[in-house]
């Protein structure tokens, strides 16, 4: 019979929109940059540049007891340190999600591995950077049209005060996106009080794979 760990590996694995349910306590930032940002969702893709008094972390985020490492997907949603309860799921289809899902396997796909994996605090920055630009930007028109209008210092989502080496990274990443297949690399983690994160779906048996399958053990557990 297969062990409580085992159980959770194996639920990762398998497709459709539901995972599992598990609890997460932000504990801080793996790698980041301070920097400027302003999102105004009334502006449009194409607004002009305007002052960016919003001050934040961009970078990859770390979590208690897990080997995550995940990404902020919601730009002024508040975090917390308190273990609190999360829904892992896939990105649902269709809707306009699931079409900026699309974008964002394949930044996850050409470079999480690597940023992680660097610890390089300029390429955590771009990568968080890109994944507001996709996730939040007021785009319109489908995959192929989102790529073409994706801008640091435009729009509805713009940047500010970040360091070069990041703006270098966050031009490259740009230039190298695609839309994927599908985007079953990713799974996000909801919470309806507080930030959704998303990350990239570990390979079964993966180092990191069983930080997660912990977590996902000790809830079922309790429940």
């Amino acid at each position: 019979m297969p062990t409580l760990r085992t159980a959770a590996v194996a639920a990762l694995c398998l497709s459709g929109t539901a995972f599992a349910d598990l609890d997460l306590a932000w504990k801080g930032m793996v790698d980041k940059e301070a920097i400027r940002y302003s999102f105004d969702e009334a502006f449009a893709w194409d607004a002009a540049a305007r002052d960016r008094t919003q001050f934040a972390f961009a970078g990859t985020l770390g979590f208690q007891d897990s080997d995550l490492v995940l990404l902020c997907i919601e730009l002024q949603q508040d975090v917390t340190q308190d273990l609190v309860a999360y829904a892992a799921t896939s990105f649902e289809a269709p809707g306009t999600d699931f079409e900026r899902s699309l974008i964002l396997s394949s930044l996850f796909t050409n470079y999480y591995d690597d940023t992680v994996a660097s610890g390089s605090a300029s390429m955590a920055a771009a990568f968080a950077m890109m994944t507001w630009e996709i996730m939040s930007e007021n785009f319109d028109g489908d995959a192929d049209v989102m790529i073409d209008r994706i801008d640091p210092s435009l729009g509805a989502v713009q940047f500010g005060e970040y360091s070069e080496a990041a703006g270098i990274q966050f031009a490259i990443m740009r230039d190298s996106l695609f839309i994927a297949d599908d985007s079953s690399n990713l799974i996000t983690y909801r919470n309806d009080q507080y930030q959704d994160f998303v990350g990239q779906v570990p390979a079964p048996g993966a180092a990191a794979l069983l930080g997660l399958a912990g977590i996902m053990g000790r809830r079922r557990r309790r429940d």
